[in-house]
């Protein structure tokens, strides 16, 4: 069994064009998130900092291969409709840093010596 998968898609849409991304982002996350492997994702919007992102995408898979699957389904998806999901970000001037990971390190708060026990 392959080690779980991380897709960090970091967005910078345009705030007037913000609804129009979130309604296409919705066809994206409803056919992904129904594909075998998929686990969860959350969409975030940027609070502050000086980030140029400002909506990202953090979804997990069970591994690399059913996240490849959903890629593959997806392509043959918009291939059949005869579209191209990158044109419609690219026409709302929506630039994107889109990849994958693993998992190197987990952290978290300490754990105190009388909560371990």
């Amino acid at each position: 069994m392959s080690s779980p998968c991380i897709v960090i898609n970091k967005f910078i849409v345009p705030e007037a064009v913000l609804d129009q991304f979130l309604t296409e982002f919705a066809a994206h996350r409803t056919f992904l998130a129904a594909r075998p492997g998929f686990l969860t994702g959350t969409l975030y919007r940027k609070q502050g900092g000086p980030g140029r992102f400002n909506i990202v995408n953090i979804a997990h898979w069970e591994g690399p291969d059913a996240l490849e699957a959903a890629r593959s389904a997806m392509g043959a998806y918009y291939a059949e409709k005869g579209t191209d999901p990158g044109a419609v970000y690219r026409r709302l001037g929506v630039k994107s840093d889109i990849a994958s990971y693993s998992a190197i390190v987990t952290y978290g708060p300490p754990r105190s010596a009388s909560s371990a026990n």
